[in-house]
């Protein structure tokens, strides 16, 4: 660890690690176990639902969106669209529950 990655240079193995600049190698794994979470509870909806829950949060390659934005998409009042969350909220919410 202590000797140098290229000859003539002074860092080394030990040097690089410290610093932080390279990624942990967890963070791919509990990045991609959270997107198969987050997949199948999408798949519990149905496709519009889904499509609300992914804009409203900007899952996938989706940019967020406010309310109003995911209400002129699907023609439905903000309203229609919060409530709609907030019933997806609650079926995680009871799913996690019954997972645990």
């Amino acid at each position: 660890m202590d000797a140098p990655l290229r000859e003539g240079e002074d860092s080394n193995l030990y040097d690089v690690l410290r610093s932080g600049e390279s990624p942990k190698p967890d963070n791919h794994l509990l990045r991609q176990s959270l997107n198969t979470e987050i997949n199948r509870a999408l798949e519990t909806l149905s496709p519009r639902e889904a499509d609300v829950v992914k804009l409203y949060y900007g899952i996938g390659d989706q940019q967020s969106m406010t309310l109003a934005e995911i209400g002129h998409t699907f023609d439905l009042t903000r309203e229609r669209v919060r409530r709609l969350g907030r019933r997806q909220s609650e079926n995680f919410d009871t799913t996690q529950e019954v997972s645990c």
